[in-house]
């Protein structure tokens, strides 16, 4: 919380839309974990009122329910990317398809390019509605 503290605007921006009743609303809630020094995720599917766990360095001994099968990293430093992959084929998919995504593993400089690309124009955008320009 201080991190977003010190981001100013910015970040008030990001999470302001967060309330007890858009959380309510939510058909999927996604959170990233950080866990002795990975990345996973846990999706909530709060229709089906299941938790689904993501990990691209599938460790078996987690209690959680593991989604099998899951496209998984090719290196050491990739559970971050995977992650943020996991979270945006959940919510704009559903449950991730494990089939048509194998490929990230060999992709991951495409797949970090587009979210260098994507990361950027959200940047762009904030600065330009923050300078009065709406569109």
């Amino acid at each position: 919380m201080q991190y977003l503290k010190s981001c100013g605007k910015i970040s008030h921006r990001l999470v302001e839309h967060i309330t007890h009743e858009s959380v309510g609303a939510a058909e999927v809630i996604v959170m990233p974990c950080h866990v002795a020094s990975h990345w996973v995720l846990l999706v909530a599917n709060l229709k089906k009122q299941n938790w689904d766990f993501y990990d691209s360095m599938s460790n078996p001994t987690h209690r959680l329910r593991v989604v099998e099968g899951l496209p998984t990293q090719d290196t050491g430093n990739d559970c971050g990317i995977f992650v943020m992959k996991y979270m945006e084929a959940s919510v704009v998919e559903g449950p991730v398809d494990c089939k048509s995504h194998q490929t990230w593993g060999k992709d991951m400089p495409r797949i970090r390019a587009e979210l260098v690309a994507s990361f950027c124009r959200i940047f762009q955008s904030s600065l330009l509605k923050e300078n009065g320009f709406n569109f």
